[in-house]
C-alpha cells in the first residue's frame, strides 16, 4: 500500500516505477510502461506541469516549421534542450504507436462483426 501526501510523494513514487522498470529490463520504454501505470494511482492532471507543456510546444513549433529553438547550429544548442528534445520526441513516438495499434485493434473488430 502506498501513501501520497503530496505531489512530491507521487514523482518519488514515479521515480520508484522508472527504477524497477530499468531493473526489469522492460520490453516497452520506460516511459511507456510509466504512462500505462499512471492512471492506477494518480490523476494526469497532477503532474503536468506548465514548464514541461512550454517545452512540448516549443518542440512542436520548431519541429513542424523548421525554426531551431535556440540560435546556432547542433553544437550550440543547449545541452538541457537537446535531452528534452530527445525525450520528447519518444514520447510522440510511443503515442503515435499506441494510436496506431488502436486503429488496428478496431478494424480487426469491424472485420470479425462484418463475417
Amino acid at each position: 500500500m502506498v501513501t501520497f501526501n503530496d505531489k512530491n510523494d507521487v514523482w518519488v513514487y514515479i521515480n520508484d516505477l522508472m527504477n524497477e522498470s530499468k531493473q526489469r529490463g522492460s520490453k516497452f520504454n520506460i516511459l511507456q510502461d510509466i504512462y500505462e501505470q499512471l492512471p492506477f494511482f494518480v490523476c494526469f492532471n497532477m503532474i503536468l506541469d506548465q514548464n514541461y507543456q512550454e517545452d512540448i510546444s516549443m518542440y512542436m513549433y520548431c519541429s513542424e516549421t523548421g525554426v531551431p529553438p535556440y540560435k546556432g547550429a547542433y553544437g550550440q544548442q543547449p545541452k538541457l534542450w537537446i535531452q528534452k528534445y530527445y525525450v520528447i520526441k519518444n514520447a510522440i513516438e510511443i503515442r503515435n504507436q499506441m494510436l496506431k495499434e488502436k486503429e488496428k485493434d478496431k478494424w480487426k473488430i469491424c472485420m470479425i462483426l462484418m463475417k
